[in-house]
């Protein structure tokens, strides 16, 4: 009897001791330096509450009493409408369901480069939020996570996703750039459904489904690039898409959904493949009178166009219009050729010609100089002689006019002596 008693009793005092420290484990512990609440489990940090009514940033440590942090978890930050910017350390790796969902006044978020998993409503209602930088590390973005983020303007889709799950991106009313890199697989119902600012958007070849409303009334949506994996397009799937001009789909695409392209307003043409087998009576209900299909003649698209009274155009007669638009480009392009060969020659030509006049010219300019200087040589030459010529007239005269002189004198003299004779 007293070997039962202890036995219970060593069972029992095992029990509280096992369930003590379990209670210890998961103990909340709120602390004044911190403005959340956390519990430590297994020796992981788990953030499980905040303050609705603080106000201000939130830096959540790597470290608490030397414990990871580990985990946002669910619902941590709910409603914390007062709160604009968060900073979440490279050792989170989990941010759990509605985690920050209904954060109105947030502004910035820095997200660690460990996170794998984003919860579903993580971000729900954030209508502050700006940009958000998924990193590369995360493999999954949960349902509604970033729904009626209202001014959400840029995002990047990681390689490591491999589907946007339903209503990701929804209400983003100013979502303007989608960056999705080679990976994504699957892009899931109302992913982008009312995104009203989305002008541009390719999907990569690695994508092999769109689901239903997916795009349903990207009303400002133009350019659309599809993948060439893509093997189905859901119901809607671009509904209301009035921007959307041109469509070429895939070839591995079998069946086109009710309302897929309906209301799409200024759609030109949609290039419907061969092996289409299934066309629903609307999917192009409320495209314009001037929408055309584009098949190969006996195919379901042609059918279909024919009993729907939708424009048609022949794909072979495409691609006969398509080759003479090449023979007459290519036409084209050689005409320019031999037009600016001539050009070429031309030029060529006239700068010959201009060379031999500006060498004819300079030799008539020296000719017209030596000429010149000739006359002016001439000029001195005469002006030389006729110095020289004055100037022995000059001594002529002189030595004439001295001879005379000395005549009248040697006369004076002579009567002189004459005279002095007489009286004599």
């Amino acid at each position: 009897m007293k070997k039962k008693i202890s036995c219970c009793f060593i069972f029992l005092l095992f029990v509280i001791i096992a369930f003590s420290t379990n209670v210890q484990a998961t103990e909340t512990k709120p602390k004044s330096e911190y403005n959340f609440k956390y519990i430590v489990s297994d020796g992981k940090i788990y953030v499980t509450d905040c303050d609705e009514n603080y106000e201000g940033s939130v830096i959540i440590p790597e470290k608490i009493d030397n414990f990871n942090v580990e985990k946002i978890s669910d619902d941590a930050f709910k409603n914390c409408k007062k709160i604009n910017n968060i900073i979440i350390p490279d050792t989170v790796k989990t941010i759990g369901d509605s985690a920050f969902s209904g954060c109105e006044g947030l502004q910035n978020i820095l997200i660690g480069n460990q996170v794998e998993k984003i919860g579903k409503k993580a971000f729900y209602n954030c209508t502050s939020l700006v940009n958000f930088n998924i990193p590369n590390s995360v493999t999954e973005i949960g349902e509604n996570a970033f729904s009626n983020c209202s001014k959400l303007s840029t995002i990047s889709i990681p390689a490591n996703v491999k589907k946007l799950n339903d209503n990701t991106f929804e209400n983003c009313i100013n979502l303007t750039n989608v960056n999705i890199t080679e990976g994504l697989e699957s892009i899931g119902n109302s992913v982008f459904e009312n995104c009203t600012n989305l002008n541009v958007f390719i999907i990569p070849n690695t994508t092999k489904e769109i689901g239903y409303n997916a795009f349903k009334n990207c009303s400002t949506l133009n350019v659309l690039t599809l993948s060439n994996s893509l093997e189905k397009i859901g119901k809607s799937a671009f509904e209301e898409c009035k921007n959307i001009q041109i469509v070429e789909l895939p070839e591995k695409i079998t069946n086109i959904e009710a309302s897929t392209f309906r209301n799409c307003s200024n759609l030109e043409y949609v290039l419907i493949p061969k092996n289409v087998s299934k066309i629903a009576d609307n999917a192009f209900k409320g495209c314009s009178k001037t929408f055309t299909i584009k098949a190969d003649e006996g195919t379901i698209a042609e059918k279909y166009a024919k009993s729907k009274k939708i424009n048609y155009e022949s794909l072979s007669a495409t691609i006969d219009l398509n080759k003479k638009a090449e023979v007459k480009t290519e036409n084209t392009r050689n005409s320019l050729t031999e037009i600016v060969i001539i050009i070429l020659g031309i030029v060529i030509i006239i700068g010959i010609m201009f060379m031999i006049l500006k060498g004819n010219n300079k030799n008539a300019v020296v000719s017209k100089n030596e000429t010149v200087s000739k006359t002016e040589n001439k000029d001195n030459f005469v002006k030389a002689q006729a110095e020289t010529e004055t100037k022995e007239e000059d001594k002529k005269e002189n030595e004439e006019s001295k001879n005379k002189e000395d005549k009248e004198i040697k006369k004076e003299d002579l009567d002189t002596s004459e005279d002095i004779n007489k009286n004599n």
